[in-house]
């Protein structure tokens, strides 16, 4: 599966960018004993990169819920004085911050899953864009 990119332009500086790649993993993905994590790369030797094991006390760890993680960090963690292009392969958390967002808002994020992660990944981004919706291109 090929990368995606969303680029976020908040204008803040004009051509300044940074680039970052988020990805969500899952031991035991749909099983009891399921142990998410999120990995998050700046480049090579940057202070920003991280891996994080997400707390086992969640209630349905998964693969989904490691790439919203992921995501939403990088975007926490991200340089505030520059643009942000973040690549992801999770089709499920793009489309949920940009074809199905009005959707999933007007419908109070009813019926989908991981919605407290994804409702933070978009207060995030918006907070990134100072309040603005998310412009992205995907």
């Amino acid at each position: 599966m090929g990368m995606i990119t969303i680029v976020f332009y908040d204008g803040r500086q004009a051509g300044a960018q940074q680039t970052v790649y988020t990805d969500g993993g899952c031991n035991n993905n749909g099983d009891d004993n399921a142990v998410a994590s999120a990995g998050i790369w700046f480049g090579q030797d940057d202070p920003r990169n991280e891996s994080l094991r997400l707390p086992e006390a969640l209630e349905k760890p998964s693969n989904q819920l490691g790439e919203i993680t992921g995501a939403s960090r990088a975007s926490v963690i991200a340089d505030e004085t520059e643009d942000l292009t973040m690549l992801s392969d999770s089709m499920t958390m793009i489309n949920a911050i940009t074809d199905h967002l009005q959707k999933n808002e007007d419908n109070g994020w009813i019926g989908v899953a991981d919605r407290t992660a994804h409702k933070a990944l978009v207060a995030s981004l918006c907070e990134r864009m100072g309040g603005k919706n998310i412009p992205t291109m995907g």
